[in-house]
Formats: C-alpha cells, structure tokens, sequence
C-alpha cells in the first residue's frame, strides 16, 4: 500500500515506523502472516526506508496477510487506527514474483529564498565532478567510512523553491538528500527538516 507522511510524525525511524504499523494492524484485526519460529514477527517491510526527518508523498509498505481483504476495506480499516500525519492512499494486492524493489527516488529540498547563481554554479561543478566523497557511520561504533555517491545522483534541478534531486537506488544503496546538499555546500541544518520524498519508481 501506498501511503504519505507529514507533520511530527516524519521524526519516526524506520524502525518505529514498522512497529506503529505492526501496531495498526492489530487493532484492526487484519489478518497479518507471521514469520514461523521461536519468535515470530510480523511479515511486513518498508521497501525504501525514509530517511529520519524526511516528509515524502511516495511512501510503501509491503504486508503478508492470512486471506483475502478487498483494496479499499485495508485502507479504510487501516487508516482508522493511523496517527496524525500519516495517510493511507492506496493498496493493491501483489501478484506472484512482484518485487517491489525501488530504482529511482526524487527530493524537493526547501530552501530560503537568496540568490541561487552559486547554488547552480555548485550544481554544474557536481556533475564535472567524478566522484564526491561523503562520510557515514559504519557498523562498528565511533567509526565511520567513505562512500562516493556520485553514481547515485542522476539529476539535479535548481527551482525558485530549492532543488529537486533524483538518485538511483541500486544493490549497493543510494544517496542520501542530507549529503548531497552537503556536497553542493550548504550546512547540513539548513537541509535537514526542508526535504520531501515526491517520487519513488518502483521495478
């Protein structure tokens, strides 16, 4: 199903994110497929998680259910037990061998309203550019590792509003809005909080 995030509630990890839907799911008795085990757990995923802060219009969730529920029943019985902020627009069933596996995602990131010649400028450098290192946290704690995201940028487009960013997602993963602000050389908090995820093409 498809759904959008607005409000407080895009500060959600991914992580909670997946229990407030757990959570949804039970209060309206839906009948969800568990994993089999000692510990069973919902079959559920979030196939493009959204970045922590990061409002979007393109949104999925994926769920494994015992039995047949008609498309407008789930999001109606599903949006009923939803927060503030989170809206449901549409499910479907998946057919066998439906991946669901994104490989492009769009960003509009908001910016205040100064002279966009040195962002555009910054832009055209960029892409002359062959490879833009960022730094992330690794797995080990206090330790971080360098990651070229120049493969994932596609496009890039500054708007009176700020700039769209389109990057691919692949095996490897993708970029990250934060960093490609970043290396276009705005302060990270002036990009963090001004993103929203506007489209998510799906294999």
């Amino acid at each position: 199903m498809d759904f959008s995030v607005d409000g407080d509630i895009k500060y959600l990890s991914h992580h909670d994110m997946l229990r407030m839907f757990g959570r949804a799911l039970a209060r309206a008795r839906l009948p969800i497929r568990y994993s089999q085990g000692f510990n069973p757990h919902p079959r559920m995923s979030l196939p493009l998680p959204r970045p922590t802060g990061v409002a979007s219009d393109a949104e999925r969730f994926v769920v494994e259910l015992l039995g047949d529920v008609a498309p407008d029943d789930l999001v109606r019985r599903l949006q009923d037990q939803m927060p503030g902020g989170i809206r449901i627009r549409s499910a479907r069933l998946l057919e066998p061998g439906d991946r669901c596996r994104p490989n492009q995602v769009a960003y509009q990131v908001f910016l205040p309203v100064v002279d966009r010649a040195p962002l555009r400028q910054a832009v055209e450098k960029l892409f002359r550019t062959d490879s833009v290192l960022v730094q992330r946290e690794a797995s080990e704690p206090s330790s971080l590792k360098c990651v070229d995201i120049r493969p994932f940028i596609d496009r890039i487009d500054v708007t009176d509003d700020g700039f769209t960013v389109v990057l691919r997602v692949t095996e490897r993963g993708t970029a990250r809005p934060t960093e490609v602000g970043i290396a276009l050389g705005l302060q990270d908090d002036v990009v963090r909080d001004r993103i929203r995820r506007t489209e998510v093409q799906w294999q």
